[in-house]
């Protein structure tokens, strides 16, 4: 059976070129809508939705998630602007704006881990830079991540790229949204963590 996804985005722009991409590397069969609406067509393999989408209430989103969960349907979230930590949690991966096409084929080909616990690329990381990835998310500086590890803080640049490198996120904002999508941390964790 071919997959199938459905985008529900708003701009016509998107939508079409997640489509075009999709449609030429990976040959799934891809529909297109601008809401969310009443009811969302679970029968495809994968869900691309922008969680600002008119039409998806907090407890839509809810309901989405327990529809994708028992009709065993990946629900991804494209993100082009900030969205509460706890949104976010309810997807089960997220596509950035600015994610390369090889990176969006990635996410999609994905399967969950089933062992770990933790999507593949983090589940290549290694225990000492999960470590790391977590104080990231909390907002630590390399030079308090070097202080809380006991490790110098050339190793704690040294595990920053690492980690980019292994996830393909640069930026600090990026890489935090990734811990509490993957669970690595606690998003109540982070809001204390800054006040």
């Amino acid at each position: 059976m071919k997959n199938r996804v459905l985008i529900i985005e708003a701009s016509d722009i998107i939508r079409r070129g997640l489509k075009g991409i999709i449609e030429n590397h990976l040959h799934y069969d891809v529909e297109t809508t601008e809401r969310a609406g009443q009811v969302i067509d679970l029968h495809c393999s994968t869900v691309i939705i922008n969680p600002g989408v008119a039409g998806l209430t907090e407890e839509r989103l809810r309901q989405l998630r327990i529809d994708a969960t028992n009709s065993n349907v990946r629900l991804l979230a494209l993100v082009y602007a900030y969205f509460d930590a706890e949104i976010l949690s309810t997807f089960d991966d997220i596509i950035f704006i600015n994610d390369t096409e090889m990176q969006l084929v990635s996410k999609l080909r994905r399967q969950p881990a089933k062992d770990s616990g933790l999507p593949d690329e983090a589940a290549t990381l290694s225990e000492r830079e999960l470590d790391v990835l977590q104080l990231v998310a909390k907002g630590c500086s390399n030079k308090e991540i070097a202080d809380k590890l006991n490790i110098s803080i050339h190793t704690s640049i040294s595990h920053r790229k690492n980690i980019t490198a292994k996830l393909g996120i640069k930026s600090a904002s990026g890489l935090t949204i990734y811990a509490i999508i993957n669970k690595l941390v606690n998003p109540d964790e982070l809001y204390n963590s800054f006040t």
